[in-house]
């Protein structure tokens, strides 16, 4: 099988609404969070969305979907992945928690985050930082998330220096 050309396709959209039209993905991702809703139950959110969405893009006669399109949240970190795996030498910054939520994230999984994009992005060229400015967030919350990432980043040096 050869690899397929610019001429392979003949249709495709960027940026579909991978969230589906109310947002749904969203939510079920938040609800995940949460804790009001089990895995099983976010899988299937996401599982018929992606059904939807092929339907939909299947039916409008385009016949490739971008690489991406079903993130469950954090595309930013998926691009930094996808960057570093096709050789791009710059800087990256993959914002390893969403400020707009009002959940404050881990230690544990912004550590799970930063090894995630240590396997594409070299560790001289990933920059550790929030997804965005801290304007939509109170102290409280801004204050542990931001505990939280700069204990996750030690963690994560720690590794990289033994």
């Amino acid at each position: 099988m050869s690899a397929p050309t610019a001429s392979s396709f003949t249709a495709t959209v960027l940026g579909s609404a991978r969230i589906g039209p109310n947002r749904e993905l969203k939510k079920a991702t938040e609800a995940y969070w949460a804790g009001r809703l089990d895995r099983s139950g976010l899988e299937s959110v996401a599982a018929q969305l992606r059904a939807d969405t092929w339907s939909r893009q299947h039916t409008a006669g385009l016949d490739s979907i971008p690489v991406g399109t079903f993130s469950f949240y954090d595309h930013v970190l998926d691009t930094a992945v996808m960057l570093g795996a096709a050789g791009f030498d710059l800087g990256v910054g993959p914002g390893v928690y969403d400020i707009h939520s009002p959940r404050v994230p881990s230690e544990d999984e912004i550590t799970a985050l930063l090894r995630k994009a240590l396997q594409a992005v070299p560790a001289e060229r990933l920059w550790v930082n929030p997804d965005c400015g801290l304007k939509t967030r109170g102290t409280t919350e801004v204050a542990a998330s931001l505990a939280n990432l700069v204990a996750a980043a030690a963690t994560v040096r720690a590794e990289l220096n033994r």
